[in-house]
């Protein structure tokens, strides 16, 4: 198995990253392409190049979990293993609450412990639900979307791709935010996010459009 990402959200995964190959019977490498002396991450060997996966995925299969935490470099380092026939894989928590009925989970998911996902939910390809955050009822998250720690999406919002939703801010009912933009933490959103939007405050507030 290998991990896309090798540095800050990775050391988060660890635990479980090591659980589920331990599951699988799979030894585990990581990827890494930027500028880096490092060879190892906690014991574990880091491939700097796609040469060096691909050769891997000959050897052990051909499956990969993201390690790391914003959304772009999520959908970058997706599509450079898929490029080479990787299988995107889901990691998700025993701890975490995930309701039975009408819950749409796609490939590549990072769900951490002490999460909620309730029924009729939709969460897209590639998304990091980190610890604590909370999704309820009818809310729609797109692909390669990071909801950081303690972040409460309530019933019935719409978050389009490559959002990233911050610690411990709160998405009010039936809310749509357009792709591409990034909440602020500690943001209380109670009004429609136009994409490519940056929103802080309570209440949130639009400060910039990139």
């Amino acid at each position: 198995m290998i991990v896309a990402g090798a540095s800050r959200h990775s050391k988060d995964l660890l635990g479980f990253i090591v659980d589920q190959a331990f599951k699988d019977k799979q030894a585990i490498y990581f990827f890494d392409d930027t500028p880096s002396q490092d060879s190892e991450f906690f014991g574990y060997p880091i491939l700097k190049d796609l040469v060096s996966v691909r050769e891997i995925f000959n050897k052990i299969g051909n499956d990969f979990i993201l390690g790391t935490g914003s959304p772009k470099s999520r959908l970058i380092l997706y599509n450079k293993l898929s490029s080479i026939g990787g299988n995107l894989r889901s990691i998700v928590s025993d701890q975490a609450i995930i309701g039975s009925y009408n819950v749409t989970l796609k490939s590549g998911l990072n769900i951490l412990p002490k999460t909620f996902v309730s029924n009729n939910t939709t969460i897209g390809k590639g998304t990091l639900v980190n610890t604590g955050a909370q999704i309820h009822h009818d809310v729609f998250i797109g692909d390669f979307c990071e909801i950081a720690p303690m972040a409460l999406i309530l019933g019935g919002v719409e978050i389009k791709d490559l959002c990233s939703i911050g610690a411990n801010s709160t998405i009010l009912p039936d809310i749509k935010i357009g792709s591409n933009s990034i909440i602020g933490a500690g943001s209380v959103v109670t009004k429609n996010v136009p994409e490519n939007s940056l929103v802080v405050g309570v209440p949130g507030r639009i400060v910039k459009k990139k």
